[in-house]
């Protein structure tokens, strides 16, 4: 028997992935830092929805937004954009060299994103992208999780070799204004 981590029996992966994202961004941030945004998401979330149904259940783009618009724009120097929000259908090769060139040759940099596999495909999980290969995207995860296999990966149906569903559409760019 294993003991369970964060995001076992939690759906709080959007908010690690806003917080953490923004450390990558500006650069170190103390714990008082972090649990200072973190506490003022908690509030932005309860402002807008129901607490414990986010906490065991995520929360999707609408939330996400909100938290960076509203809660950590106004006092951390980051900007955000979401490429793929009105895309249909985007190929994972398209998908995947847009972040890779986003994130290539820059510092201060991040990408949101959230993503199903095929073997927990109830509740989807965001993550926080560092790096990028052809190959690989490094991952900077508040589950543990350290990189996204290209070949592993689709933004169109799961098979037996793509187990792992990226959703263009709640992509966001981070970067340091």
């Amino acid at each position: 028997m294993n003991s369970y981590r964060q995001g076992d029996l939690d759906g709080l992966c959007g908010l690690y992935s806003v917080i953490n994202a923004s450390r990558l961004v500006v650069g170190k941030m103390r714990l008082p830092k972090s649990s200072e945004l973190f506490h003022s998401c908690i509030r932005k979330i309860e402002s807008k929805c129901s607490l414990p149904e986010v906490v065991c259940y995520g929360f999707g783009q609408n939330i996400m937004i909100a938290l960076l618009r509203d809660v950590i724009m106004p006092v951390l120097p980051i900007r955000y954009s979401r490429p793929f929000c009105r895309a249909k259908d985007i190929p994972i090769d398209e998908y995947w060299t847009a972040c890779k060139n986003f994130l290539d040759g820059a510092q201060n940099r991040a990408v949101i994103l959230s993503y199903y596999t095929n073997w927990d495909y109830y509740l989807g999980h965001w993550t926080v992208v560092s790096g990028a290969s052809e190959k690989r995207m490094v991952l900077f995860d508040s589950w543990n999780r350290k990189i996204l296999v290209r070949r592993h990966c689709t933004t169109a149906q799961y098979s037996a070799e793509h187990s792992t569903f990226i959703v263009p559409t709640p992509t966001f760019f981070i970067s340091h204004r």
